[in-house]
């Protein structure tokens, strides 16, 4: 039941499939006699999101300890109070950034889930929630997720551009969008004031016969030109992948499921050893392909190509 609802996707699953598979059909183009003894992959991203600073992989052992700096997710939902209270207390607790949510106006239909009747286990509570009744999960109907009803119930539909505004107007800290696959809609939110795009498709796990995220990113990197990060999850499951999406413009990555799945195994642990990972085929990527930094790859031109730049044999 557990593994079906983190490795599943929404109806057919295509969405699912397709963003490891677009990621599959892009092609590294290899520059050669460069000397790469020496690789840097640190890359200039902003504190705050305010002024730059160089993050390098020394990074990667931030992201390994409660010392790094954290963000909150959030999603809107019908009962306002709620929403502005979980804005309040992310604020409170230090949050550096707030990721809003913006591809789930209603839940995705996750047909495992429907079978598996899947639901918290009794006696767990939604943390988030902990003193408001919307804590407990209802028992699920037959046939259906209790999960899946419970969260019909409460994200809002209604979700719009202006309660985008209303959460930048009541963040102390930079608002990015999670959700955005297209570039009239990246315009609009810079347009708003939002100060990072995250292109997703919700792992798969929302609209069936999406895109992959990979797919939608050159578009929404054309649109914004430069004047907010953008970044990509959705389908990473190895170095070359990370690499691929910085050569098509992703400032950065998000990682899903590869950091569950190390998180099952060995907790903690397992999460540091997945990032070490694709730390080090990151790095190995570049040496093969003839990059010695960042900034090399954003430049090489036509280093990454759809399968359909080579003619058929």
């Amino acid at each position: 039941m557990a593994l079906d609802y983190y490795d599943g996707g929404s109806d057919d699953k295509m969405t699912l499939a397709r963003n490891v598979d677009a990621f599959r059909s892009l092609l590294i183009r290899p520059r050669c006699l460069q000397d790469v003894s020496e690789v840097n992959t640190s890359v200039e991203w902003y504190d705050d999101m305010n002024r730059p600073k160089a993050k390098s992989r020394d990074r990667v052992r931030s992201l390994q300890s409660s010392s790094g700096s954290h963000g909150d997710r959030l999603y809107v939902y019908k009962d306002k109070s709620i929403t502005a209270s979980l804005l309040s207390r992310a604020l409170a607790s230090g949050c550096k950034a707030v990721v809003l949510t913006v591809d789930t106006p209603v839940f995705g239909r996750r047909l495992a889930d429907a079978r598996n009747g899947f639901t918290l286990p009794k006696g767990l509570t939604f943390a988030n929630f902990a003193t408001i009744q919307s804590s407990q999960m209802p028992s699920p109907s037959e046939g259906q997720s209790g999960f899946m009803q419970y969260v019909a119930s409460q994200i809002d539909p209604s979700l719009n551009w202006e309660v985008l505004d209303w959460v930048i107007s009541n963040s102390k800290v930079p608002v990015l969008v999670k959700g955005v696959m297209r570039g009239d809609d990246a315009e609009e939110a810079i347009r708003r004031g939002v100060r990072g795009i995250i292109v997703s498709n919700h792992g798969g796990r929302q609209l069936d016969s999406a895109p992959a995220t990979i797919e939608a990113l050159p578009e929404v990197v054309q649109s914004v030109n430069g004047r907010v990060p953008v970044f990509l999850d959705g389908g990473i499951r190895n170095g070359r992948d990370v690499f691929k999406a910085v050569a098509l413009g992703a400032s950065g990555v998000f990682i899903g499921r590869p950091v569950l799945w190390g998180l099952s195994v060995a907790g903690a642990e397992g999460v540091g050893n997945v990032i070490k990972l694709l730390q080090t085929e990151f790095m190995h990527t570049m040496q093969l392909a003839g990059c010695r930094s960042i900034r090399e790859i954003h430049e090489s031109r036509d280093i990454v190509v759809k399968e359909s730049y080579y003619a058929k044999l």
